[in-house]
């Protein structure tokens, strides 16, 4: 599966990231590499997916992970590391089959339990996620982030390492656009583990980006 755009060429973040563990989707050859140079009018305030709100932060996010779908032009909406997804029939419970080709920068593959981990991360009230009201309206999500249930109550579940099962509290029609938002990429608990934080912000306001071609 060629990634011919920039937002699907599994970017790196080279240059004076703390801790960042992207996305690399290693079906296209790495035989050879580019270096991005990238320059933004404002700090690069963090690259941590559950405090990104500002600009900057959110766009260096969108090109260095990958979540289950991602917007394209006029708010057009693809499949991201979704390969088949099928919606019950009451329109409640979808359940994704991951593709298998996606890798962290640390060489771990991209599964399941990585979206469980990033979500379960982003409602929980001690993160202090700025985004954690776009999760209302999954099942329990209100009530967790309010600290009435447990995060892992919360409608998402990993069936196996490539299938992913997420339940609603009512109908979103819009849910294929909202998961695009960077709350909802997967995390490599791992590196949450040992960064926290950490993860950003970068020290200046230009940064380097490895694109494998």
């Amino acid at each position: 599966m060629k990634r011919k755009k920039l937002w699907q060429s599994g970017l790196l973040l080279a240059a004076g990231v703390v801790g960042l563990a992207s996305l690399n989707v290693t079906s296209v050859s790495a035989a050879s590499k580019s270096v991005l140079n990238w320059s933004e009018l404002s700090e690069l305030q963090t690259l941590d997916t559950a405090a990104s709100l500002d600009t900057t932060s959110s766009e260096a996010l969108r090109n260095s992970y990958e979540g289950l779908y991602r917007l394209g032009n006029n708010g057009s909406v693809h499949k991201g590391l979704v390969k088949t997804a099928k919606l019950s029939k009451d329109g409640l419970t979808y359940t994704f089959t991951l593709q298998k080709n996606a890798h962290w920068s640390n060489g771990d593959k991209v599964t399941a339990k990585d979206f469980v981990y990033g979500w379960r991360r982003a409602v929980n009230p001690e993160t202090k996620a700025a985004n954690s009201q776009l999760y209302d309206g999954i099942k329990n999500a209100a009530e967790i982030v309010k600290g009435q249930k447990d995060p892992k109550q919360l409608g998402i579940k990993e069936v196996d390492n490539y299938t992913l099962k997420v339940t609603l509290d009512r109908k979103i029609p819009y849910f294929k656009s909202l998961v695009a938002a960077p709350v909802f990429y997967p995390l490599d608990q791992k590196a949450v583990a040992k960064y926290g934080r950490n993860m950003g912000p970068l020290p200046t306001r230009r940064f380097t980006m490895v694109l494998t071609l």
